[in-house]
């Protein structure tokens, strides 16, 4: 069957329905319409085009006698009008590029800051994965001696992630001794994978061997990830909502949210995409999401690291804000992270 093309004025109802029920969550009447936005227009009226609406499935009436509410396809309507146009405002931009310029430049610090700034401005959940590479590569090895015996591995990899661990070495070595080899092996092993330098052939002193052994091991713990690190923030946030409150799906949101199963339905649709994500009710393929909206990007330097930033509410999620402020997220993140790898 062939879509229905709505009229301007249905259009119009349209955008106030799920402008209404996503501030109220209560839902809407002719009468709020007709009293709130179109005061010259009749409550018969408003009524009659609101069965056409309802008719074509784009809102529904939750129960006899009730006002409407927005259906996954009248939000989907609604997204699709507001995803290029909204943005954050210049103020906000300005506040949040001053934020991550007053801490460390350090990668994760950046994801738990967007997190907070996510969930403040969206009013519910956001989550952030830190960035990720197909395969860990080396950017910097460092090397601390802290008793005979016994040193701290210090290692950058590309994507900006630091991991300490601490390591034996023969005793006797020296601060001395031990500096050279983290800067032979960093020379030697810089911009490659776990894989890579295991292989790797070159001589190698006794304790140097022992360091990459230890750098080996080190890089395929974390390759072995079968997801991404993920900072959540504003779950209470997310959990006030009515559609939350004393719901039966609410553990099972936390449930996939804390187990990685949410992020995981979603990382292919988002690697796949230039720009913002967004996935509402049944469109996400994780069945505790269903009565969730999604809002997502990804960021990150393209073909070398990237990660996953986005909102994640009820369906009547605050697109308005949610869309512009993962844009903006996405896009700092990228700069820094790109800043970060030059």
């Amino acid at each position: 069957m062939a879509e229905v093309e709505l009229t301007e004025r249905q259009r119009a109802i349209l955008s106030m329905i799920v402008d209404e029920y996503i501030r109220s969550a209560v839902p809407v009447g002719s009468k709020t319409i007709v009293e709130k936005w179109l005061l010259g227009i009749s409550t018969a009226t408003v009524r009659n085009e609101m069965m056409e609406l309802e008719e074509a499935g784009y809102i529904y009436q939750p129960h006899t006698s009730a006002g409407r509410v927005p259906s996954v396809k009248g939000y989907r309507y609604f997204v699709e009008s507001v995803l290029q146009r909204a943005q954050l405002s210049s103020d906000e931009q300005r506040m949040i590029s001053h934020q991550f310029h007053q801490i460390e430049p350090d990668v994760e610090e950046w994801t738990r800051l967007a997190a907070s700034i996510l969930a403040h401005l969206a009013d519910n959940a956001a989550i952030v994965t830190t960035p990720h590479s197909a395969a860990c590569r080396l950017k910097h090895l460092e090397l601390i001696l802290m008793q005979d015996g016994v040193a701290i591995m210090v290692v950058v990899l590309q994507e900006g992630t630091v991991r300490q661990q601490m390591i034996s070495i023969p005793r006797g070595v020296t601060e001395e001794e031990i500096g050279p080899v983290a800067h032979k092996l960093t020379y030697l092993l810089r911009d490659l994978s776990a894989s890579e330098i295991e292989a790797y052939a070159a001589d190698l002193t006794p304790l140097e061997k022992q360091v990459r052994d230890a750098l080996v091991r080190l890089m395929q713990h974390l390759d072995a990830r079968r997801y991404y690190d993920l900072v959540l923030d504003g779950l209470s946030l997310m959990l006030r909502q009515p559609e939350f409150v004393a719901s039966r799906r609410t553990h099972e949101v936390f449930e996939a949210l804390q187990s990685r199963q949410a992020v995981a339905s979603i990382l292919p649709k988002v690697i796949s995409s230039s720009d913002v994500v967004v996935l509402i009710g049944e469109e996400n393929d994780s069945p505790p999401l269903h009565e969730c909206a999604v809002v997502v990007a990804r960021y990150g330097v393209q073909g070398e690291v990237g990660g996953m930033l986005g909102v994640l509410g009820p369906t009547r999620l605050q697109y308005t804000r949610a869309i512009p402020a993962v844009r903006y997220l996405s896009r700092v993140m990228s700069n820094l992270l790109g800043e970060l790898l030059a």
